[in-house]
């Protein structure tokens, strides 16, 4: 049998720091062989197109957040040194860069494009990882984790039409699940997890919301069969195998 941890939507430096605690905790009992980062991990806000800052400000900004959340997954490593890391890039991490390089690019910014694509070529910084592109997925025993197409009432449903299998995604920043009818001995599900940033970024103006702290532990059976156990954290708490942890 295997283990693995599922965190997200970090958005460092955005992080709720005592449910990061808490994954720590987790991450050292469980002692996981597989560590799953399910996208956004640092929230590249500086080169959104929503920001007010210069590119050479973004480009900065990021780099730092970049950097950050390196320190972030040495930790995890050190509680998990046996663990294989996996990345599902989301639409703040990956596809953000993305978007930026193709727009220095599309400019022929040719000197500030190569830097950009050093400083933020996300394989070179983190060579421990296996890092997918943004609505591309890993895939452990009988589950595909990706970070996510959709975000409404009716994202489990959506992501269980259009993916094939199990699906585990993220993005949501709240939980569902939708198991689709069909033939067969055991129907397709897809299950959103929750996020692990703070309830309270300035872009949401104080607007109501249901995002839910959260991180997911699943047990592998050797045949791939799982058991994915969402673990939510409430008042900086959470009970998990007869425990109680605090962040």
């Amino acid at each position: 049998m295997e283990t693995a941890l599922v965190i997200s939507d970090l958005h460092y430096p955005f992080i709720h720091k005592p449910s990061v605690e808490i994954a720590k905790k987790v991450c050292k009992d469980v002692k996981p062989n597989h560590v799953v980062y399910g996208g956004d991990c640092f929230d590249a806000e500086g080169i959104s197109r929503f920001s007010e800052k210069t590119v050479d400000k973004g480009i900065e900004d990021t780099i730092k957040e970049i950097a950050g959340f390196k320190k972030l997954h040495e930790e995890f490593v050190k509680l998990a040194p046996k663990a294989q890391f996996y990345w599902c890039g989301g639409n703040h991490d990956t596809q953000r860069i993305d978007k930026l390089l193709k727009k220095l690019e599309d400019k022929e910014q040719y000197s500030k494009l190569r830097d950009c694509e050093y400083q933020f070529d996300l394989k070179r910084i983190f060579p421990d990882v296996k890092i997918c592109g943004y609505n591309e997925f890993h895939k452990i025993g009988k589950i595909k984790f990706t970070h996510g197409e959709y975000c409404n009432d009716a994202a489990a449903k959506k992501h269980a039409t259009a993916w094939s299998g199990n699906v585990v995604f993220f993005h949501t920043h709240t939980l569902q699940q939708y198991t689709l009818r069909q033939q067969g001995d055991y129907p397709s599900q897809a299950i959103t997890m929750g996020c692990m940033c703070t309830h309270k970024p300035d872009y949401m103006n104080n607007k109501s919301h249901g995002w839910i702290h959260c991180l997911g532990v699943v047990y592998f059976q050797p045949n791939g069969a799982f058991n994915l156990y969402p673990i939510q954290i409430h008042s900086k708490k959470c009970i998990f195998n007869d425990k109680l942890y605090t962040g």
